[in-house]
């Protein structure tokens, strides 16, 4: 702990202490106010894990819908010639798309915050 004395402002003292670990003790290192407790953090992980999980299932839901619709469009191209493979490539690539396009989103607007 190391004692500064700061002229200009006056007569005020701060202290200052190493402040590793705060987060996950029961006791500040600044004082003795408790800082967090660690059933908060598990139960916030627990709520974010959840919502990805739920957003997860619904991104899998809209892409099963969108593909039931677009069964027509998989019919024609497999008539024309089209490989399993190259149709599955093509799906998991749109896929792939829309994830990264709204992650750079989701980035960006984070930013503006």
């Amino acid at each position: 702990m190391r004692r500064h004395h700061l002229a200009e402002a006056g007569e005020a003292e701060v202290d200052l202490r190493h402040a590793a670990g705060v987060a996950g003790c029961s006791k500040a290192a600044l004082g003795m106010a408790p800082v967090s407790n660690q059933k908060f953090s598990y139960i916030l992980s627990a709520i974010a894990l959840l919502i990805l999980l739920v957003a997860c299932i619904n991104f899998v839901t809209l892409s099963v819908g969108r593909s039931l619709q677009r069964a027509k469009e998989v019919g024609i191209r497999k008539v024309v010639g089209a490989m399993q493979t190259q149709l599955i490539t093509q799906f998991i690539g749109e896929a792939i798309l829309v994830t990264l396009i709204a992650m750079i989103m989701g980035v960006g607007l984070s930013y503006l915050n």
